[in-house]
């Protein structure tokens, strides 16, 4: 005998399903196990406070004045526990509580007097029942539409997966509106099922009344209203009943609306009042620039309204949605949205099984759609008449889909609708947060993938116009397919078993596993406050005094966690900026790895040191630990570019780098480069030092509005190491800093000949001109190598390097000239970028000289020269072990390839 099941669906041989359910059981119990070990060992979070506060004081007092951004269902469900501890404060003597700021309420030493633990935890556990339901729900479902063993593999998805655990866990909003939206949806669709034969109003009733809880629950349930209405308009437009009337299907709605409303308004305890008191309070609290819809509403701010606090809420929303967030995505923080957040995020952070067992998903029901393309069109007839689809010669149509009969279309519908819309407002929206925000589309995501390990099902047609039952043969379940699967939920298994107890920062292998999800993002989606147990426990095994912490959860004091360490910004005792943001000083940094990428700080890249280094080991994969010693070979100099000015000055400099004792020198980048203290050609023990540059110069903007970066000055800058990037203007303008290491300049490559300037190229290179470097010529500065960068846009150029070993008392330019057979120059390169106050004994100056060649110049072997001149006379300076040569012949090839 079939058994009749949701949306038309029929099974064959079910048998006992007691087995299957006690197994359901087991993998609820393996959540709530799951759950319960994690709780203990999570700190508060960054919204838990507020959530908690806020229910606690709405129980006490009945007063909604701390409701703020969403409805108070969930804060008064996850709060009612707290009601049974005698130690909690009355909300009323609690400061903030007249001003009615939920977070200066919220962030009272009245709440840290009391152990955090004793009311944290108590308010998370009603969050893993709601888990637990929404659990149950989904295997119901599953089961209805595909099979005992649907719902099972449903379920076990949704058991192991990190980010259901993550939410299941914390006192947030999340998990809840997750749950309701799905049973809302559970019901609609049972009741879109019933009402194609027998209309099923206490269905309605509690579809209604599920709607309203969700819309109760958060202002983001509010995509119910226009998916499930929609549902409802269009399955009666395709009913051909004549029971079914358009006025019948509107007193549903009416119904179904009227009921969601009174449950919302019951949430807000009947409250009734005028919107301006409401208002006021926003304007407070909220930002007055981002305020656009108070001014719309001030006309009927002062009329009684149902729910004002609703209409606050639903206010409050809309303005942080035109304004959005700081956000952290790969390596860049930013304000506002970007259509490629939610799916990058969703790609890392959810597991690599789930992921393929979507693609498999989809490709069935590909292959379930591109069915139909396949048939003949001749070997069938459609006749269309009065709207209406009838088939003949359907025995032709053998595999047509279940999904492309019209009457079945429902299940698909239902299941896909909040996925759907829910996905594509998320590629627009400007609130960047977190993969928290994807939540409700998962429990739809395991019901879609259920169909994977669906039997093979026999598929009915409702419809008046045909009777036809059509077998549809699914993927057959073959050892391989078996294995497959198996090992993909053995995957699944071992994720769940690494990542506890901290969920929340799962990420999968694609993004290098969980301890590097902080390379990609930050906020919820990977420390949220959740580690300072982690970080307590981490100190106590290392033994470690000196630590300096920064906490995403700026409000809370370490000590209340046992945590001794120094506060760094933004944690409340910390001064507001870290104090030598380019050159740290020694000591163990931990570091949230939200604040790493400046989120809650008053500088966005306050942390950019840290952002170009390893740390030494990552805490509970979200707080990272680094250990920032004294190097013996410490900086002893800072040279700037100035072009198109010099970055830093001096009292920047000591700020920056809590040094004064640096040799601060200037030069222009475009000309020359000056590598102070430089070692002696062959010979290491060149001091090391910084670098600091215009990122304006970095990558100068062309006519083409692209940024391409100098070739000579990315050149100089291969050896160094990024120690710092400012890209927004503050005090001093956007810049980048660099550490340049110590480094060995290589000899000239051979031959070489020294010669006087006035010979041509023949009489300069014979045997008994060849010279070795390095060069030293008269008055100060020695010749040690060259470089020839490729020929690009017509120029070639060379880099000369230069020793200096006394300052020349006048000005000098370096001199180089493209000559081929005779001495007359073809190109002139002649220059010095560096003023001689920059200059001390053993500085190495590199001086580009570039060579703008005709285009009628032929292709072959040319040389440059090169030498020392006297601005002022023009008297060329002697090798001081050639007394008749004044310059340097370089062999060049030019090539038009």
């Amino acid at each position: 005998m079939k058994q009749k099941l949701a949306i038309g669906t029929r099974f064959r041989n079910h048998g006992d399903f007691s087995q299957i359910h006690w197994l359901a059981a087991l993998l609820l119990a393996l959540v709530f196990l799951q759950a319960m070990t994690s709780i203990p060992r999570l700190s508060i979070t960054f919204d838990e406070d507020v959530h908690i506060t806020t229910g606690y004081s709405i129980w006490r007092t009945g007063d909604f004045r701390l409701v703020e951004d969403h409805p108070p269902l969930i804060e008064l469900w996850m709060s009612w526990p707290l009601l049974l501890s005698p130690q909690m404060p009355d909300p009323e003597m609690v400061p903030a509580w007249e001003q009615g700021d939920r977070r200066l309420f919220a962030r009272n030493e009245a709440w840290w007097q009391i152990p955090i633990d004793l009311w944290t935890i108590p308010a998370r556990i009603p969050i893993t029942w709601l888990a637990l339901i929404l659990g149950a729900f989904l295997y119901r479902w599953a089961t209805d539409w595909l099979g005992p063993r649907a719902g099972l593999f449903a379920l076990v998805l949704f058991a192991l997966d990190p980010n259901i655990l993550a939410n299941a866990t914390l006192a947030t909003l999340d998990l809840g509106v997750t749950t309701l939206i799905f049973i809302t949806m559970y019901c609609m669709q049972r009741f879109l099922h019933t009402a194609s034969y027998r209309p099923h109003l206490p269905l309605l009733v509690a579809s209604g009344f599920l709607l309203g809880l969700a819309l109760s629950a958060k202002i983001s349930a509010f995509i119910l209203v226009p998916i499930t209405v929609g549902l409802m308009v269009v399955w009666g437009w395709q009913q051909k009943k004549p029971t079914v009337s358009t006025w019948r299907i509107l007193g549903w709605i009416v119904v179904y609306l009227g009921l969601a409303f009174m449950v919302l308004w019951g949430s807000y305890r009947f409250e009734v009042g005028p919107l301006s008191d409401r208002l006021e309070n926003l304007s407070h609290i909220d930002r007055q620039e981002s305020l656009s819809y108070v001014d719309r509403l001030e006309s009927l701010s002062y009329i009684p309204i149902p729910m004002p606090s609703y209409v606050q809420s639903f206010i409050r929303v809309q303005d942080h949605v035109s304004t959005g967030d700081a956000v952290y995505l790969l390596n860049r923080t930013y304000r506002g949205g970007r259509w490629y957040f939610f799916p990058i995020t969703f790609a890392l952070k959810t597991p690599l099984p789930t992921l393929t067992f979507l693609l498999l998903s989809l490709i069935y029901t590909l292959r379930k759609l591109l069915t139909l393309s396949r048939l003949r069109i001749t070997d069938y007839e459609l006749r269309i008449t009065n709207y209406e689809l009838r088939i003949t010669n359907i025995s032709k149509l053998r595999k047509l889909p279940r999904l492309l009969i019209p009457g079945n279309l429902w299940r698909e519908l239902v299941i896909l609708g909040v996925p759907l819309c829910y996905t594509g407002i998320s590629l627009f929206s400007s609130i960047n947060l977190g993969y928290r925000h994807l939540l409700p589309i998962l429990p739809f995501m395991f019901l879609f993938m259920a169909q994977l390990v669906a039997p093979h099902i026999d598929f009915s047609d409702d419809s008046q116009t045909s009777n036809v039952k059509r077998q549809i043969p699914y993927l057959s379940v073959s050892r391989l397919k078996t294995v497959l699967f198996g090992l993909l939920l053995l995957w699944l298994t071992l994720n769940a078993i690494q990542i506890w107890p901290f969920h929340l920062t799962f990420f999968n292998e694609i993004a290098g596993g969980s301890q590097n999800g902080y390379r990609y993002l930050a906020d919820s989606n990977v420390d949220w406050g959740q580690g300072l147990k982690a970080v307590r426990d981490y100190l106590e095994a290392h033994n470690i005094q000196d630590a300096n912490l920064s906490t995403f959860t700026y409000f809370i004091c370490p000590e209340l966690y046992g945590i001794h360490a120094a506060p760094l910004p933004p944690v409340a005792a910390a001064p507001p900026v870290l104090a030598a943001r380019f050159n740290p000083a020694p000591g163990t940094y931990i570091l949230s790895a939200s604040t790493l990428r400046g989120l809650q700080t008053a500088d966005p890249e306050m942390y950019n040191w840290f952002w170009h280094r390893a740390p030494d080991d990552v805490v509970g994969n979200a707080m990272l630990v680094y250990h920032v010693t004294d190097s013996e070979s410490r900086p002893m100099w800072l040279a700037q570019c100035t072009v198109p000015a010099p970055p830093l000055s001096l009292t920047d400099i000591a700020e920056g780098f809590g040094r004064t004792d640096l040799r601060v020198v200037y030069f222009d980048c475009t000309q020359s480069w000056l590598i102070p203290n430089g070692a002696p050609l062959g010979n290491d023990g060149a001091s090391i030092g910084w670098y600091v540059l215009h990122r304006d110069i970095l990558a100068p903007k062309t006519g083409t509005n692209q940024h391409i970066p100098d070739p000579f000055i990315a050149h100089m800058l291969m050896p160094t190491h990024l120690n710092f990037e400012q890209t927004i203007p503050k005090t001093t303008p956007a810049l980048t800093i660099y550490e340049a290491p110590t480094r060995t300049l290589s000899p000239a490559p051979s031959p070489l000949w020294a010669a006087s300037a006035v010979w041509p190229p023949a009489q300069a290179t014979t045997a008994d001109q060849t010279i070795s470097a390095p060069i030293p010529f008269d008055t100060g500065l020695t010749f040690l190598n060259y470089e020839i960068l490729a020929q690009e846009n017509g120029n070639l150029t060379l880099l000369t390097y230069w020793q200096v070993t006394e300052v020349p008392g006048r000005l000098f330019s370096l001199m180089a000239h493209l000559v081929a057979a005779e001495a007359v120059p073809l190109a002139v390169g002649d220059g010095f970028g560096i003023s001689l106050d920059q200059l001390h004994p053993g500085d190495v100056v590199v001086q580009r000289h570039t060579f703008p060649l005709a285009p009628d110049l032929p292709e072959g072997d040319y040389w440059v020269k090169v030498g020392i001149y006297w601005l002022d006379d023009g008297t060329r300076w002697p090798i001081t072990s050639r007394p008749m040569a004044d310059a340097v012949y370089i062999p060049v090839t030019i090539s038009r390839k």
